[in-house]
């Protein structure tokens, strides 16, 4: 039997439930976050490392420190401890046949807050296209370093040489 407006109880009802999910949407939307958390990491060279084109090998020479400036942005929402760790890998194939530890810290970062750091590193392995690998493991405890279980990742492909040599 139709209302005053010449809609059924059923219809009502359906009008009443949709505005309640509408409503409730809305809310909801309002309240959420507006990105998922996550961390930024990247290398920017400092005047001992030439970093040159993006799709070429950098070069290093041993015996010579090498200056990297790597910076973490926290978007996590909350303070959070960075455990970094940089090594040198000699790969072929896939497989690493080399590595050498060049530097490790960890640091606290409130939430959004930008840390840069000036490292230096000094390589003892030398050849051609070398991985230069930076790991960053959130909760900055102390483990085995193992790069599948690290939460972000960065690489750049050296050439090293002896100091001195061309």
């Amino acid at each position: 039997m139709p209302g005053a407006f010449g809609i059924s109880g059923v219809q009502s009802l359906v009008l009443v439930v949709s505005v309640l999910l509408l409503v409730s949407t809305l809310a909801f939307a309002g309240t959420s976050p507006a990105e998922d958390p996550y961390t930024e990491v990247y290398l920017t060279d400092g005047e001992d490392l030439d970093l040159g084109p993006a799709e070429g090998t950098q070069t290093m020479a041993t015996g010579a420190d090498s200056t990297v400036s790597l910076t973490i942005e926290n978007h996590e929402g909350d303070p959070t401890d960075y455990r970094t760790v940089v090594r040198l890998q000699r790969v072929e194939n896939g497989t690493v046949l080399g590595s050498e530890r060049l530097d490790n810290f960890s640091v606290s970062l409130a939430s959004e807050e930008i840390g840069v750091y000036e490292r230096s590193l000094n390589p003892t392995m030398t050849g051609e296209r070398l991985r230069l690998q930076v790991l960053v493991y959130k909760g900055g405890t102390e483990g085995e370093i193992d790069a599948d279980s690290a939460d972000l990742g960065l690489r750049l492909w050296v050439d090293t040489t002896a100091e001195g040599s061309t």
